[in-house]
């Protein structure tokens, strides 16, 4: 999956944001490791530097933010809404908000607008769902986050474009995808309250976290759906992945069935890496492989 955003200069965007957000809840883990003041201090401009040049690279890196005070609750073990109440009274996070503040204006000036595409630049080509009933936009974004779902775990059909009319507008809250949509944030709602193991919990709440301002859940982007978007979101499944392969092969009867699942997923995905990456080799055999994986775009 992570091709999309690899292969393509677009995706430098999205590279650039997962770096640096990650260097940032990497940095802000180092607040509660310091023994004494400075370390702390330095851990603290360390992170907000990294989430800053994240938010520079990618406006959607905002979303680093609410994963630090998560990530910062994790590392303590703290019940959730105790310790993110104790995070914000800490006001660890101001030096966090003021910069976006800062960068919301300079985008202002320069977009003119604070979030989202300006409405002139949006078309229904791209996204057909700017020009939908919030309802049915809601129901969609539902849907498509289904469809990332499938391609996070069997990405045989990706694609470089999803314009009008590939990604099927959801008119029933009725639409299995949809539902699957529905049934996927509520599972990672009740993981995130319930679950016994902090770091579970983080894992399950990640990717929708990652997610939130690109879904077309709150406002309407440039696009319906792309992989890239997926690349710094997939880290949380990821992380999920691994804790439930850790839980197994801890088990000495799981082991031998847990490696072999391993291997096989492992080599399935490589092959497929493979033969994505050679219809990036030029725009003609782009387009060929777009045309075949997309057929329903108008495009």
């Amino acid at each position: 999956l992570h091709t999309e955003a690899v292969t393509s200069i677009v995706g430098r965007a999205e590279l650039l944001a997962a770096l640096f957000g990650l260097l940032a809840l990497r940095s802000a883990e180092a607040m509660d490791a310091a023994a004494s003041p400075w370390p702390r201090r330095t851990g603290h401009g360390v992170s907000v530097l990294c989430f800053t040049v994240a938010v520079l690279s990618k406006e959607n890196a905002v979303t680093v933010l609410p994963l630090v005070l998560l990530y910062r609750v994790t590392r303590r073990a703290e019940p959730l809404f105790t310790g993110l109440w104790k995070e914000l009274g800490s006001l660890d996070w101001v030096p966090y908000a003021l910069c976006f503040g800062v960068f919301l204006f300079f985008r202002f000036i320069v977009v003119g607008t604070l979030g989202g595409i300006p409405a002139n630049r949006l078309t229904p080509l791209d996204n057909v769902l700017a020009f939908v009933p919030y309802p049915v936009r809601l129901r969609s974004a539902f849907g498509v986050l289904w469809d990332y779902f499938g391609l996070l775990n069997v990405p045989l059909v990706l694609s470089a474009d999803y314009s009008y009319n590939q990604v099927p507008i959801s008119n029933t809250w009725f639409d299995l995808r949809c539902l699957g949509g529905v049934v996927l944030l509520g599972a990672a709602a009740v993981g995130a309250v319930w679950a016994r193991r902090p770091a579970l919990r983080f894992a399950v709440a990640f990717p929708f976290v990652a997610l939130l301002l690109t879904a077309n859940l709150l406002f309407p982007i440039g696009t319906v759906k792309a992989e890239r978007l997926l690349y710094f979101p997939s880290v949380g499944w990821a992380l999920v992945v691994g804790l439930v392969l850790d839980r197994w092969l801890r088990t000495r009867r799981y082991r031998p069935l847990c490696t072999a699942i391993v291997i096989l997923v492992v080599g399935a995905f490589a092959a497929r890496t493979w033969a994505r990456n050679a219809d990036w080799k030029d725009n003609p055999t782009l387009f060929a492989s777009t045309a075949r994986s997309a057929s329903n775009s108008a495009k």
